[in-house]
């Protein structure tokens, strides 16, 4: 996969917009939900407005308490899009329709997929 962009080139989209949806993959585990919080919680830090989206199911035992933490509803009118641990767009489920029109940033740790997004940041 090829990589247009990194860690500034996140920021950069960052600063761009005010309010952000971070969405992550279907069937999320430990490392797909804490990578949503603490990008939550820096945009908020930085001022923006966040909020944190699943499409579930969440299934792990592990992750139970932290489903409270996380909108499973249609989108709510944010300017922009992250999308965490996800290496395709199918693989944030019914989402995908959703950000096609939005700008969207990617931020992942797998080094194979399908690249979308108009920046991303893939560290292996």
């Amino acid at each position: 996969m090829s990589d247009p962009g990194g860690p500034l080139d996140i920021l950069n989209f960052i600063e761009g917009y005010e309010t952000f949806a971070v969405i992550g993959h279907e069937e999320p585990d430990g490392d797909c939900l804490a990578s949503q919080l603490v990008l939550a919680g820096l945009l908020r830090r930085l001022g923006k407005a966040a909020t944190c989206y699943s499409p579930g199911p969440f299934l792990r035992s592990e992750i139970q308490d932290l489903k409270h933490e996380f909108s499973g509803e249609r989108l709510d009118k944010p300017e922009a899009v992250i999308v965490v641990d996800c290496s395709t767009p199918q693989r944030i489920g019914r989402y995908a329709t959703e950000i096609a029109q939005l700008p969207t940033a990617v931020i992942d740790h797998h080094s194979a997929g399908t690249p979308f997004g108009e920046v991303r940041y893939i560290d292996s």
